[in-house]
């Protein structure tokens, strides 16, 4: 509950501090708006890259991949979050305040099990439970907050973590509650019979499609500033910014959050023509804000867009609906769609809500890849594997590959993320919001190398007899150790010597390793059968051999020559099966 309740008064927090922003901005001079995002992004482009990389983005990609990993997010998130996405809407930049209030909400929790005495075996429930409680607090809508971690964030859920996030999500909105400011609410008229109802269908699909149209135009801006940026990663939100604050001068409803644009939209503010147009200019204004490297959410402008489309129909209610519809196609989670709208306006549509969230996602399901927390996904439909890590796209098997080299060359400990940024070509926040931080790729990159070592191992015992097969496994392991000019070594030994007290992941990892290897040498020599005695029992053997190539792996770094490697190699072999 504790976690809840900081999370629901630091997502108040942040929209209250949003709203005096802009405020404050309101009727100021035209160059004032015109450069205010791009002054703003000049203040936190360097705090992210100095202090917290993975900060950026929008925060839902970071929190998922925290929460399947149950790996605790560095508490000063929290900070550089909160001050980046304050700086990115407050100053007109187009976007939602969901997303960092959950990354927020999460670095929060994983400050508390960072706590003494608090077992690791709450990483998960205690993380969940803060987000439940920032998002039921932003919206004061504790079910909202409930179902949106269950659906969209968490795969599978225990009663246990179930438990922690209802309390956290009836703890932050009960701070929530208690605090300043005004809850976005929406008119909810009762609809009864079928022909209102029927009337809605169209209003569904449009904002559905609206929705897809996000996801998108998300990725095409992204992929467009990537391919054109090459310059400082730190810089690129100024350079956009300057188109922001051009955006926000042409139309003043696209700045910031935009909960009070919604709120007259619902009421039925505005012309079918301007409706559209607005909806079509809030997509292009999001797609601009995050995709030069802006801070912020996508939930909240996926509610405008879904909002101004919906309204543009003359049907009682259909504003919300196509909130609804817009939101289950975007987020990809037509229960939070349903529940959060309903929470919003009440239940007198719910009737024609869940309806409409199942139109919306079976047309993104028909339409789109990707959602509007991965846009990049939509490259995959049909199209080659590419990866988006919410900056820069790369692809993942070569950035791996080299982050491999690195590690090979440098070790696991002295290994940086600046140094696997130049090592892979890939910035460094876009390696945090793929992978977390050093140990994720590390480990992505060894279970790759650990796959290609054990296949040759299996190819080299292949033999026609015992000492054949064991000599050719010395090889092929002498081999690889030998490789590269100079070469690289081991580095599962290396990582075994270095890490054993720094991850318990990584060693894990590496004594998975050498399980497997032990196991491929045991099982090559109880499939022979030359009529040849081991020396000692089969299992014993077998880690006697892999034992050794660890020793010899520790003698090719001591410049033992490949000829003195395949002695020692022989001289056990001899011993273990004759000649």
């Amino acid at each position: 509950m504790i976690a809840g309740a900081l999370a629901g008064a630091s997502g108040v927090a942040l929209i209250q501090t949003v709203a005096e922003c802009r405020w404050l901005l309101h009727g100021a001079p035209v160059p004032v708006v015109l450069l205010a995002p791009a002054v703003a992004a000049l203040a936190y482009g360097p705090l992210l890259a100095v202090c917290a990389p993975e900060a950026g983005g929008g925060g839902v990609p970071q929190v998922r991949r925290a929460l399947a990993t149950a790996e605790p997010l560095r508490p000063r998130v929290a900070g550089v979050k909160g001050i980046a996405a304050g700086l990115t809407l407050g100053s007109g930049g187009s976007a939602g305040s969901e997303g960092p209030i959950i990354h927020i909400s999460a670095a929060l929790g994983s400050a508390l099990v960072r706590l003494p005495r608090v077992p690791a075996t709450l990483v998960r429930s205690t993380v969940a439970s803060a987000v439940a409680g920032g998002v039921a607090g932003s919206f004061q809508a504790p079910m909202a907050g409930v179902v949106l971690v269950v659906e969209v964030l968490l795969t599978g859920v225990s009663p246990l973590e179930l438990a922690a996030i209802v309390a956290g999500a009836v703890s932050g909105t009960t701070v929530a509650w208690a605090l300043p400011g005004e809850p976005l609410r929406l008119p909810g008229p009762d609809i009864a019979g079928f022909g209102p109802h029927l009337a809605t269908v169209p209003v569904a699909l449009l904002a559905g499609v609206a929705g897809v149209l996000l996801i998108w135009s998300l990725h095409v801006v992204r992929r467009a500033a990537d391919l054109v940026w090459r310059w400082s990663e730190w810089a690129r939100p100024a350079v956009g910014g300057v188109l922001m604050g051009a955006a926000v001068l042409a139309v003043p409803q696209v700045g910031g959050i935009g909960q009070d644009v919604i709120t007259h939209t619902a009421r039925g503010s505005g012309s079918t023509g301007a409706l559209l147009l607005l909806a079509a200019a809030k997509i292009l204004a999001t797609s601009v804000t995050l995709g030069v490297g802006g801070v912020g959410g996508t939930i909240g402008p996926t509610l405008f867009v879904g909002a101004a489309v919906g309204a543009a129909f003359p049907v009682p209610g259909a504003a919300v609906v196509g909130m609804a519809a817009c939101l289950a196609a975007g987020a990809r989670a037509p229960a939070t769609a349903v529940v959060l709208s309903a929470e919003l306006s009440g239940p007198g549509l719910l009737s024609s809500l869940v309806p409409a969230a199942v139109i919306g996602w079976v047309v993104a399901l028909l339409l789109s890849g990707g959602s509007i927390f991965d846009p990049g996904r939509v490259a995959r439909r049909g199209t080659g594997r590419s990866f988006m890590a919410g900056v820069r796209q790369f692809d993942e098997r070569v950035a791996l590959e080299r982050a491999l080299d690195v590690f090979a060359e440098r070790g696991f400990r002295a290994t940086s993320m600046l140094d696997l940024a130049a090592g892979t070509g890939v910035q460094r926040g876009s390696l945090y919001h793929a992978y977390g931080g050093k140990e994720e790729i590390f480990l992505r990159a060894f279970g790759e190398y650990t796959d290609r070592f054990l296949a040759g191992a299996r190819d080299a015992l292949n033999g026609p007899d015992k000492r054949t097969a064991l000599l050719s496994f010395f090889d092929y392991c002498i081999a690889m150790f030998s490789a590269g000019s100079p070469s690289r070594g081991c580095l599962s030994t290396r990582t075994a010597v270095e890490a054993a007290t720094d991850s318990p992941r990584v060693e894990s990892a590496v004594r998975v390793m050498l399980d497997k290897l032990e196991d491929l040498v045991h099982d090559a020599l109880v499939t022979i059968d030359d009529g040849v005695e081991l020396a000692a029992d089969t299992r014993a053997v077998a880690r006697l051999v892999v034992t050794t190539t660890r020793g010899i792996a520790v003698l090719e770094r001591v410049d033992h020559t490949p000829d003195e490697l395949h002695a020692i190699a022989e001289t056990l072999v001899t011993t273990l099966v004759g000649r």
